[in-house]
């Protein structure tokens, strides 16, 4: 007999004095859902990625909703949010940089990214067009 566990996962959400502590970087891309792959925004977060996803639908202000502000057309039709953890120590903002710069689109401005930082964009990129 197969057994089916009710509980399926455990999130621990760490909280000190009132405020999140921020937990793991996270780089993220919007895309639609159909071929070809066609980015419409790319980000990086230490929130969970669902969580900033909902900040960027439906948060009004533009310094938070940003996808809402910066990338309208990606909130028509069908779009997939691609959600990457990135290894302990990479700056996610240099990952960031380096992987609109790989997209196609322009990195914010910035200092050049570190070599691990070009890796881990070069890593998404093969794994977005896959």
């Amino acid at each position: 007999m197969t057994r089916h566990p009710a509980i399926v996962r455990e999130d621990r959400i760490p909280v000190r004095d009132g405020q999140l502590v921020e937990g793991p970087s996270w780089v993220y891309v919007w895309s639609r859902c159909e071929s070809p792959f066609t980015p419409l925004y790319v980000g990086a977060t230490g929130l969970p990625p669902v969580e900033r996803t909902r900040l960027h639908l439906e948060n009004a202000d533009p310094a938070i909703g940003r996808v809402r502000a910066q990338a309208p057309d990606a909130l028509i039709g069908d779009v997939v949010v691609h959600a990457y953890q990135l290894a302990a120590g990479l700056d996610r903002q240099a990952v960031k940089r380096a992987l609109r710069a790989q997209l196609g689109g322009t990195p914010t401005d910035g200092p050049d990214p570190q070599p691990g930082a070009v890796a881990a964009a070069q890593e998404i990129v093969g794994r977005l067009r896959s």
